[in-house]
């Protein structure tokens, strides 16, 4: 099975296995399988956001539900998000920073509660030429290019009051 189409379908009854210069059955006693499968959905996803944000004309492919289907992932995995890789979706008490205009973003609190399709969020934006943060509410249509252009990532430094 195409490796592409197996992880766009991924959920609870998929099985992804990767031979990495040895047997499955060591990367299971070396309890490190879990491991390799979580770098390469996370490389996986990575590139695809980067490939769909310049290549995607066609209107049939949902990019808001494949976004939040990724980050319902995240959560069923309960997975850390590395902090070295731009994101791909935001969560409450969590802070971010945008590489591209230097903004920190502080997730407050989630403001709608969609089933199918991303969230809006209450946030904090420390702007890097302003000395009082904003509060202002994020919705699909301002976090879906901050995803696309791949330059939003965790930010693990507390922004200052």
């Amino acid at each position: 099975m195409e490796c592409q189409r197996c992880l766009t379908r991924l959920d609870q009854y998929a099985i992804v296995g990767i031979e990495i210069g040895y047997p499955i059955e060591q990367r299971l006693v070396d309890d490190t399988l879990q491991d390799d499968l979580k770098a390469c959905v996370i490389n996986y996803w990575d590139r695809k956001l980067e490939q769909l944000a310049t290549e995607v004309t066609d209107d049939d492919i949902d990019l808001d539900h494949l976004v939040w289907q990724f980050g319902q992932y995240v959560h069923t995995f309960d997975w850390d998000w590395p902090t070295d890789v731009p994101v791909i979706g935001i969560e409450v008490g969590k802070t971010y920073r945008d590489e591209v205009s230097g903004d920190v973003l502080e997730v407050l609190e989630r403001v709608t509660e969609n089933r199918n399709e991303l969230d809006s969020y209450r946030i904090r934006r420390y702007k890097s030429d302003v000395e009082s943060p904003e509060t202002e509410i994020l919705g699909k249509e301002s976090l879906m290019p901050l995803l696309f252009r791949r330059s939003l990532y965790i930010d693990e430094d507390e922004p200052e009051p």
